[in-house]
């Protein structure tokens, strides 16, 4: 699947941030999403080069923006930007695992994804994944956040992407499945992985993942890095229990067109259901 994103810098070439067009973000939501970035060599310009190209927008569009320090927080709050995401960027050393699960042989089997499991893998996502900035943002219906993680997890089957999938085997039922990428040789990045609601709280939770890491293993894999929302203690929690370790963060601000000037007529966030 490609990632690859094609950055213009702002006002010129030699400008003080750049931006780039997002697909994958776009085409499913049905409006123009932006990344920016900001030069951290040119971090006296970023004010004016932002209250200058922020206007050239169209009225729905929508500006994200990663950092890594606090050094351009303020500069975008000025900017009626607003943090969405606190991820925490995590690291697994495979060599050093232990077996997670005395069961790991017996409770269900690992396989590869096939073209027949994406009607239910999209489901397991969507009905797992509700704290994303995207479904958490006011401004995004839920259907539109559903439909991106819809077309997400196709484009990793179109692009035929390897994903692992853990069937238990009393009912031949689809426990999860764990969608990755290779960074290197020995690096692989953990692109999607979602359990299903009803085995969530289950026992084969730890034998899908130690499983998961064994093939892993197998493939010549020494380092697993991935990538978890602050939104999401569960998923935070359970990275941890299966070995994964804090090595950086990253803070999400989106930007919206359609935001007021005045908090007086600021639009009223979409309507959602509040999930406990």
């Amino acid at each position: 699947m490609a990632t690859a994103l094609e950055f213009t810098s702002f006002p010129n070439a030699t400008g003080p941030i750049e931006f780039a067009w997002v697909s994958w973000d776009s085409e499913p939501l049905g409006f123009p999403v932006y990344e920016l970035r900001l030069k951290p060599d040119q971090h006296g310009e970023w004010e004016a080069a932002l209250a200058s190209w922020l206007p050239t927008l169209t009225d729905s569009a929508m500006v994200t923006c990663k950092i890594t320090d606090d050094s351009a927080s303020a500069v975008l709050h000025r900017q009626r930007f607003f943090l969405a995401e606190a991820n925490l960027l995590l690291q697994l050393d495979l060599e050093q695992l232990v077996s997670l699960s005395l069961q790991a042989d017996s409770a269900g089997c690992l396989r590869e994804a096939s073209a027949a499991d994406l009607s239910k893998l999209t489901e397991i996502l969507i009905s797992s994944m509700r704290t994303d900035r995207f479904h958490s943002d006011p401004w995004i219906p839920n259907e539109l956040a559903d439909q991106r993680m819809q077309q997400w997890i196709a484009r990793s089957f179109a692009a035929q992407n390897v994903i692992l999938v853990y069937q238990e085997q009393e009912q031949n039922q689809i426990v999860g499945f764990v969608d990755f990428r290779p960074i290197d040789p020995k690096t692989t990045y953990v692109s999607l992985a979602a359990v299903h609601p009803d085995y969530q709280a289950s026992g084969l939770v730890l034998p899908m993942f130690d499983a998961v890491f064994n093939e892993w293993t197998r493939r010549g894999f020494r380092t697993a890095v991935a990538s978890v929302s602050g939104n999401n203690p569960a998923s935070f929690n359970l990275a941890s229990a299966l070995g994964f370790r804090a090595y950086s963060f990253a803070y999400t601000y989106q930007w919206h067109a359609t935001q007021p000037d005045s908090n007086n007529d600021r639009p009223v966030p979409v309507d959602r259901d509040v999930q406990v």
